[in-house]
């Protein structure tokens, strides 16, 4: 995306570049094998002064100002491994090189993991600032509007507050989009998981769509990185008649404990490149 039109489908762009130009009007939204090359262009093309990174971590080609490490409060550090044994991209150990190490969805977490992960940064880790934050339920989008708007403000939560739901994901950590699915109200009767990045078929659509509405579901909720691989025919897959809403359910990450002092950091790192000039 160039900040005001989209050039690319989520089958070229991949599924997060591609729910990042939806959400940001007006932000370019680059992708590349070489970043360094990429970010020249987006400071040539587009003045950017600020390039942000989605898993920049392991990029050392690219010289950064502030390194920052996700850490699932569910999923404690994977199995331990890295891959493909594992599901870490380097070893716990590199958690020295971080500037911030941001927590999520510790609200989900089981009592003690929040200490646990605490005490393994500060074991591994080089006194980085521990920001800590929860994945808010922000709204309800129904699958052909998010086909057609970007930036879509959607519904509120309370539009399946109390209702029957299908939950049907292709994540990483389906339980706790299921959690998530379950705090704005609604009660999920059935289950549709499949492996991350999950293509699905016709096949697939189509049973999804049938068993909800055999099973008297009154919506089938997903998540926007699945919203990307499910086409407009998914809402056809049973006659008119019987059809049910698919929703897209959009979440906020809200910033908790650690918030002034992540600022604060970011605004020295502004200020350092203001005054070079």
């Amino acid at each position: 995306s160039d900040g005001s039109h989209m050039y690319m489908a989520a089958d070229r762009a991949g599924d997060e570049a591609y729910m990042l130009a939806k959400h940001l009007p007006g932000v370019p939204v680059l992708i590349g094998t070489d970043r360094t090359k990429t970010g020249q262009y987006a400071v040539e093309h587009f003045g950017a002064e600020v390039a942000i990174l989605d898993d920049g971590f392991q990029h050392w080609k690219l010289a950064r100002d502030v390194d920052v490490v996700l850490i699932d409060s569910v999923n404690l550090f994977g199995n331990g491994y890295v891959l493909p044994r594992g599901t870490l991209r380097e070893s716990i150990t590199h958690l020295e090189r971080a500037d911030i190490c941001l927590m999520t969805k510790v609200d989900q977490g089981l009592p003690g993991f929040n200490k646990y992960i605490r005490d393994q940064i500060a074991k591994y880790g080089n006194n980085p600032i521990v920001l800590e934050s929860i994945h808010h339920p922000q709204s309800c989008i129904e699958l052909c509007d998010w086909k057609r708007n970007i930036a879509d403000e959607g519904m509120p939560i309370s539009t399946i507050s109390g209702k029957r739901v299908v939950a049907l994901s292709a994540i990483g950590n389906p339980a706790s989009f299921e959690q998530t699915v379950c705090s704005t109200g609604a009660e999920i009767i059935e289950s549709f998981r499949f492996p991350d990045h999950h293509e699905y078929t016709q096949e697939e659509r189509v049973d999804a769509m049938e068993q909800a509405v055999r099973q008297g579901a009154e919506a089938i909720v997903t998540t926007e990185k699945d919203a990307v691989k499910l086409p407009m025919e998914f809402l056809a897959a049973v006659p008119d008649d019987k059809a049910i809403p698919v929703y897209i359910l959009t979440v906020e990450v809200v910033l908790q404990k650690g918030k002034d002092e992540f600022e604060q950091l970011l605004r020295q790192k502004l200020e350092q490149h203001r005054k070079k000039g």
